[in-house]
């Protein structure tokens, strides 16, 4: 199987998981790139691609001092997608159990 495997999705796939592993308050590239274990030079190429394709977003800080990088709200978009199908798929369920027995699915 690993030699189906692209590195490049792989590593930005990790760099990703390091970057929200935490929370979503967003992280320096050093810190991110540390945690996904790859170098700077690499987080930095792989973090400008997920921007470009709008799955992340370079945060400036003031004073001087380093950025961060953090998730975009394309993420939301995708959970939220997410959370309708399963919605979806559960109702029918339950439609298919009242339709078979008569009687409304419930938990507890």
């Amino acid at each position: 199987m690993s030699d189906v495997l692209n590195r490049s999705v792989s590593k930005a796939l990790t760099l990703f998981e390091a970057l929200v592993r935490d929370g979503f308050e967003g992280k320096r590239l050093a810190d991110v790139a540390e945690e996904a274990g790859v170098s700077t030079t690499t987080a930095w190429r792989l973090l400008k691609t997920l921007e470009a394709h709008g799955w992340v977003v370079e945060v400036p800080a003031t004073g001087g001092k380093q950025g961060s990088w953090r998730v975009a709200t394309r993420l939301a978009g995708v959970a939220h997608a997410y959370q309708q199908d399963a919605m979806s798929r559960i109702q029918a369920v339950r439609q298919e159990y009242r339709d078979v027995t008569g009687e409304e699915l419930t938990h507890g």
